[in-house]
């Protein structure tokens, strides 16, 4: 049966918050915020006692598991072809008709198209000297992970071919396509069911994250063994299945904080000595914080007190475990979200 969520205060109280089941008292936990989060532990006290065990176990047994997108050569043969189908389908003369790129932004409007359909091929023209790699494909790749968990996922690899100003992207998935929009479209209604249960409309920014966060840790277990199925990436199978990985469980909270209004963003980055992971930075109150749902799942087979270790939490924190490209994300709060109270 799934864990539940440490309830931090003393057994004795009985006031549970109306639409998140378990949920500790607005007086004797909101008002304080995470400075419980540990069963009264302050942020710097975790990093000193869990640093060199439990963050240990966190970063050998669950890191590492992030699906990244690789880049792959084409031949001029398959480049030939692809432009082949696209003049055969569009009626195409000399790139005339075809989509024009001349910056980044329309490289990655072009791309977030591509996602959309669970498109395979694009062929367009470069203007103006505009140039793309498959390095560049993958870079805006994970600005559009971040920004959008339903459309760009289970990307396998990226590859690029050009013919003078004829551009061509070749796009493969780790699952058939069919299955991939089926997933998508299914994902929508799988995350009104979730919402229905948690049922926290109406409440504050941070009370609606707490049973996000709690209902993720309730209802998804991580993936028992390597390799990881590509599904596990995704958050139709954190709500489908209850089996995810870490960028299965940040798309999930990402897609469920979304709904609620709440601003949420996927982040990437490298563990101290380990492998690719994935997190949440979610906005409160015009303020940062870093959300691991994954860390916070696993965590309490350590410790059960360690389950809200990394629940809105500092940039300063959270480097005690990993390292990731600040310039691409928002700076977080300098305090935890409690010690602004």
């Amino acid at each position: 049966m799934k864990k539940i969520l440490l309830i931090l205060t003393a057994v004795s109280i009985g006031i549970i918050l109306n639409g998140c089941s378990k949920t500790p008292s607005i007086d004797d936990i909101y008002s304080e915020g995470s400075s419980q989060f540990s069963n009264g532990k302050k942020e710097q006290e975790i990093i000193l006692s869990s640093a060199d065990q439990t963050l240990d176990k966190l970063i050998s047994d669950y890191s590492d598991s992030k699906e990244n997108p690789v880049k792959k050569d084409i031949t001029e043969e398959e480049i030939d072809d692809i432009i082949k189908d696209d003049d055969e389908s569009s009626n195409t003369d000399d790139g005339k008709k075809r989509s024009e790129v001349s910056n980044r932004k329309e490289l990655k409007k072009l791309l977030a198209e591509m996602f959309d359909s669970t498109q395979e091929t694009k062929v367009f023209v470069s203007r103006g000297g505009f140039l793309t790699s498959p390095q560049e494909l993958i870079d805006l790749y994970y600005e559009l992970e971040r920004e959008d968990p339903y459309d760009a996922i289970c990307v396998e690899s990226f590859s690029h071919g050009v013919q003078g100003n004829i551009n061509t992207i070749k796009i493969e998935y780790s699952l058939p396509i069919s299955q991939l929009k089926a997933m998508k479209v299914e994902t929508h209604k799988l995350a009104e069911e979730a919402e229905k249960k948690i049922n926290a409309y109406g409440l504050s920014e941070y009370e609606i994250v707490n049973c996000v966060n709690q209902y993720l840790c309730n209802n998804v277990e991580y993936a028992p063994s390597e390799p990881f199925p590509p599904e596990t990436h995704t958050g139709y199978n954190a709500f489908a299945e209850g089996i995810a990985v870490c960028d299965g469980y940040s798309r999930a909270a990402k897609i469920l904080l979304n709904d609620y209004n709440i601003e949420c963003i996927i982040i990437h980055g490298i563990c101290n000595g380990g492998g690719a992971h994935a997190w949440n930075m979610v906005k409160i109150a015009d303020s940062w914080y870093h959300l691991d749902v994954t860390w916070n799942d696993v965590a309490t087979q350590y410790d059960d007190t360690y389950g809200r270790m990394f629940f809105l939490v500092t940039d300063k924190y959270m480097r005690e475990s990993r390292t990731w490209v600040q310039g691409d994300y928002p700076v977080s709060s300098r305090v935890p979200y409690s010690s602004k109270k």
